[in-house]
């Protein structure tokens, strides 16, 4: 979508509208022109349906909870793979010592060895990345209240100066059909006990 300024009326109005890009390049797109305050309308209604009341709460816990069970889930997938990988290229090291200290030496063995030698230096060190990655406590409703009673309020009161300084934490992108609007939303999760800023996560609506 691209913005588009236009007046008018007697009074010269200005207004802004949306339009597709192909609608100029290619021609391809034949859907209208949506006014933006349609549209930001659209968006704020939904922050404030999906996201900014209380009855969403227990649902978005629940959706930030299992992705953060999977991103946990996936890390120690990693770990498993990571370690057995290492564990691999150990054997292999240990097979080429034994056999060179049986006599057996050429430049293709000790080539050989000098590679492992570097994969076990690359494998372990992003296993100690993987291992360093805290498991991260549950996401609470009373904690995820806190971290959004800050802009429940401009929300209702369509306050835009403040919405527009955080809209870009919440909403991810708005894609226009040509009957509906789709609103994919994010969320900056922020641990509310160290302060530290996490993942962001996408819910779709």
């Amino acid at each position: 979508m691209m913005g588009n300024t236009k007046y008018s009326g007697r009074s010269k109005l200005k207004y802004v509208t949306y339009r597709c890009g192909n609608r100029d390049r290619t021609k391809a797109c034949k859907n209208p022109e949506l006014r933006r305050e349609y549209i930001e309308a659209y968006v704020l209604a939904q922050l404030q349906e999906k996201i900014f009341n209380d009855q969403a709460i227990p649902v978005l816990a629940k959706q930030l909870n299992e992705y953060q069970n999977s991103k946990q889930t996936s890390v120690k997938a990693d770990q498993h793979r990571l370690t057995k990988s290492l564990e691999g290229v150990k054997r292999q090291i240990d097979n080429i010592v034994n056999a060179v200290a049986g006599g057996l030496n050429n430049p293709t063995i000790l080539e050989k060895s000098s590679s492992l030698e570097q994969q076990k230096i690359e494998l372990e060190t992003k296993l100690l990345e993987a291992q360093q990655v805290k498991e991260k406590a549950a996401i609470t409703e009373d904690a995820l209240r806190q971290l959004l009673s800050g802009f429940q309020n401009h929300i209702t009161s369509r306050n835009l100066p403040e919405i527009k300084k955080f809209i870009g934490s919440y909403v991810e992108k708005v894609i226009v059909y040509k009957e509906h609007v789709e609103v994919i939303f994010k969320l900056q999760i922020v641990d509310l006990i160290d302060g530290g800023e996490g993942s962001r996560t996408p819910v779709r609506r």
